[in-house]
């Protein structure tokens, strides 16, 4: 077909002109036939200017190489062809464009011209340049946070990891993408299969985990999955965060630790500083006693009283962090008493005590040590002395929910017609006693044997403090 029959054909394409983007027909060799308006503009060549020339006027010489016989040949095999080029305008400018050709055919169907729509892709090179820096600033970003940081398709594989994630899976980024996340083995995806539907139906999940590390090293993490929600409200997968808060747990445990260790040491200094003061009163007492020997007597209850009150605030400042050890009480409180009454005293410790030690509450430690003071003052003031042993036997036993202490000794001047859980027939000592006692979870009975009386006070452990057992 001649130069003239294209431009005859390029005539009645003149509804082109009113087209925004560049329109160019050119001959089967690339001389312009027809160039309408968006071609003037995106080129900056006149219709007159362009039309009878070659179309390579618009390209800079490196790329006038790709217009050559591959491109030509691409074309007439499958009828178009598509391409980026960096075109160049009548003044020199440079600018990227976006150009798609196609065949002009005969009534014949033979080719006879090519029609090759372009645009300038200037702005658009410009937001994808801007596009890949910011994503290249976000991944900056998201591999210099102290997080790990993932994303999750619908399918449960995963289509980004940042670099804490490689560290803390030893898999590779690169390794990582497309990977199903079950099997990567970092958690249990049996237990993370609830958290991760819920996600995928839109809702944020946040949870605690324990993770065994390589070596045996337990971490902490709060893991939080956030839905990708498309621009349709579909969720296309989750982002997952990982925050590791082990350091922060340890810090925490290490500072309740020491708040726990200064608030034991202020208060055995406190208990420390009662006893002292304890002593003073008992001091004061004694001497008192050895001034008015006629008050000797009537002071002893008044003594042993505050001296077991004294025990327990000493054992607990000097012994035990948590409280006050049951058979410790008992042993310093018979000492005490064998001080004051000059009675024998035997205390007997079972091996269940020495196996397992009842350490009581301090709340619980003075109630008892003024109850186990008047049990022994009582069995020493009215038991009789024997002709060999000691005065009073002291026997603590335990089982794996309570304590038993049984106090005993020869009958003398106690009447046993008393009723303690009534509360009658009880002289001052006992009804200090069952006013001492925990309401529930304690009983004190009394038996006798052949000339013997044993008071037996039974103290489950649930009525003596978490500490007791």
């Amino acid at each position: 077909m001649t130069l003239a029959s294209i431009r005859a054909l390029a005539l009645q394409m003149q509804v082109m002109d009113q087209v925004h983007d560049s329109v160019v027909a050119t001959d089967l060799a690339g001389f312009i036939a027809s160039w309408n308006r968006g071609a003037e503009r995106l080129h900056g060549y006149t219709a007159a200017e362009a039309i009878g020339r070659h179309v390579s006027l618009v390209y800079p010489p490196e790329e006038q190489v790709l217009l050559g016989a591959r491109r030509l040949g691409h074309l007439l095999e499958t009828g178009f062809h598509e391409f980026d080029a960096v075109a160049r305008t009548k003044s020199g400018r440079l600018h990227p464009i976006h150009a798609r050709l196609s065949l002009i055919r005969d009534a014949n169907d033979v080719p006879v011209g090519i029609l090759s729509f372009a645009i300038d892709t200037t702005e658009l090179a410009k937001a994808r340049a801007e596009l890949i820096d910011r994503e290249r600033q976000l991944h900056t970003i998201l591999d210099a946070i102290p997080l790990v940081v993932g994303h999750v398709d619908r399918d449960l594989r995963f289509k980004y990891a940042n670099k804490a994630y490689e560290e803390w899976t030893g898999v590779s980024s690169a390794d990582l993408v497309g990977r199903p996340i079950e099997t990567l083995g970092v958690m249990d995806f049996d237990r993370l299969l609830p958290a991760i539907q819920t996600v995928l139906g839109g809702t944020p999940t946040t949870s605690a985990v324990e993770v065994t590390r390589a070596g045996g090293d337990v971490r902490s993490l709060i893991v939080q999955r956030i839905p990708d929600v498309g621009d349709g409200g579909g969720v296309r997968g989750y982002f997952v965060v990982w925050t590791d808060v082990t350091d922060i747990k340890r810090a925490q445990a290490a500072h309740v630790e020491e708040e726990r260790r200064l608030r034991e040491a202020l208060i055995a200094e406190v208990h420390h500083r009662v006893k002292n003061s304890l002593q003073g009163v008992i001091g004061l007492l004694r001497a008192q006693a050895g001034r008015n020997p006629d008050l000797a007597t009537a002071l002893a209850p008044a003594i042993s009283q505050v001296l077991s009150i004294s025990v327990g605030f000493g054992l607990t400042s000097t012994r035990g962090e948590r409280g006050v050890v049951l058979c410790d009480m008992v042993r310093e409180i018979g000492r005490n008493l064998e001080q004051i009454t000059g009675a024998s005293i035997a205390t007997e410790v079972d091996q269940t005590i020495v196996d397992g030690p009842i350490v009581l509450d301090r709340a619980h430690a003075v109630n008892l040590g003024l109850v186990v003071n008047e049990l022994i003052f009582n069995a020493v003031k009215h038991g009789m002395a024997p002709a060999a042993g000691p005065r009073v036997v002291v026997a603590l036993t335990r089982t794996a929910e309570s304590a038993t202490l049984c106090v005993s000794n020869r009958m003398g001047s106690t009447p046993f017609n008393l009723d303690f859980p009534a509360g009658r027939g009880l002289g001052t000592g006992l009804s200090l006693v069952r006013a001492l006692l925990p309401p529930r979870g304690s009983r004190l009975s009394y038996a006798t044997d052949a000339g013997q009386v044993t008071a037996v006070l039974d103290l489950r452990f649930d009525a003596l403090g978490p500490t007791a057992a």
